[in-house]
């Protein structure tokens, strides 16, 4: 797992960074061929992007819902014992209570699992070979006719390092690390079912859905997540050009703030699945504005520095996934939500100072309303 996990960061950073650029040059082109401003196609083509990627999360849970269905048919009943340790009490190491096990948390067969991996490679593959015969390169800047850029360039690896010492960037990265944690604590202390072997026999426990309502019902909860998400994310990209994007911050800070100090007073029984759809679904739209609205932030932002900016985003975020997960391990669920809610409070004091600082660069109007023909020429 070790080395699988090496080789799909190595492979994450580079697609996720040239992803960005790639959407955020293409919006920038096409900004300059409709007369509509830099910000709002940049938003909308992010919403739609990621609103697609939404939506395949979302047929993917919809899928690993339906392998693993396979319910037991005399369920023991949970314990007392073990759902006061759902929820926010979570601790690793709660799983040895008592020798409990859990007959809903219980390994799917071989078989089941080689399905289901069988599905995700050959998805994999289509995708490969859709992006290799159908992806179009970005044209080469029209003064500069025929100049190709080397495939490794020193130049680039240094831009992406001094990017970090811009104030914008450093004043980002609070909320970069945050949009990683949020991801991770919703895929790693809500779902995300922690391992044990004891006498040959592994039995599993997590936060939140598997703890209280076993691993079938996994899939589902997180489809409801994903869904809310790429609805979300389709109007939201759309909608930042009436409403601007400052709105969508506020509400998305204050719906998930209000979400972690729910998950920290609220303690998960066996007849709360639909709360946990609601929870899924209501975090899912959080995730939403974060997912479009940071990336058209360093879009906009860092207009004339994109590849060396979503470079500095994909390292964050992911740091912040890495910090996630390895919080999952070490620390109590409660602890996690209160690093949260601090990390959160951090990253919009640093946003709300980016905007200032982008209405003093552009006095007498602001961001959202400025024109593609004020931008650099984009280059491919």
């Amino acid at each position: 797992m070790v080395p699988a996990s090496l080789i799909m960061g190595l492979g994450a950073a580079p697609l996720w960074a040239a992803k960005c650029t790639y959407l955020t040059e293409l919006a920038l082109q096409y900004a300059k061929l409709t007369g509509e401003t830099a910000t709002a196609v940049v938003n909308r083509f992010f919403g739609i992007f990621f609103g697609c990627f939404q939506t395949s999360v979302m047929l993917g849970n919809f899928a690993s819902s339906l392998i693993l269905s396979q319910k037991p048919e005399n369920e023991t009943e949970i314990s007392k014992e073990l759902l006061d340790r759902c929820g926010a009490s979570y601790c690793t190491g709660d799983e040895d209570l008592g020798n409990v096990t859990h007959a809903g948390l219980k390994r799917p067969p071989a078989e089941t699992i080689y399905t289901l991996c069988g599905m995700y490679v050959a998805s994999g593959v289509v995708a490969i070979l859709i992006l290799v015969t159908f992806l179009d390169r970005l044209a080469a800047h029209p003064d500069t006719p025929g100049k190709k850029r080397p495939l490794i360039s020193v130049q680039l690896l240094t831009a992406t390092f001094q990017q970090t010492r811009r104030r914008e960037q450093l004043l980002l990265i609070p909320l970069t690390l945050y949009s990683g944690l949020e991801q991770g604590f919703i895929g790693g202390d809500f779902t995300k079912i922690l391992h044990r072997i004891k006498e040959l026999c592994r039995e599993e426990i997590t936060s939140y859905v598997s703890c209280s309502e076993g691993i079938w019902n996994v899939g589902y909860v997180m489809l409801c997540n994903a869904a809310v998400d790429a609805v979300c994310s389709f109007g939201f990209g759309k909608l930042v050009k009436d409403i601007g994007r400052i709105p969508f911050f506020v509400f998305g800070s204050f719906l998930h703030l209000s979400l972690q100090v729910v998950f920290l007073t609220w303690q998960p029984t066996s007849d709360s699945l639909a709360l946990l759809f609601v929870f899924a679904g209501l975090w899912g739209m959080g995730d939403a504005i974060w997912q479009t609205q940071i990336n058209a932030l360093y879009g906009v932002v860092f207009h004339n520095n994109q590849a060396a900016a979503f470079s500095n985003y994909r390292m964050w975020e992911s740091a912040g996934f890495m910090l996630a997960y390895v919080f999952s391990f070490q620390l109590c669920v409660y602890v996690k939500l209160y690093i949260l809610i601090g990390t959160l409070a951090l990253g919009m004091g640093g946003y709300v100072t980016v905007e200032a600082l982008q209405k003093r660069q552009t006095p007498g109007r602001e961001l959202n309303t400025e024109k593609t023909s004020e931008l650099p020429t984009v280059k491919a």
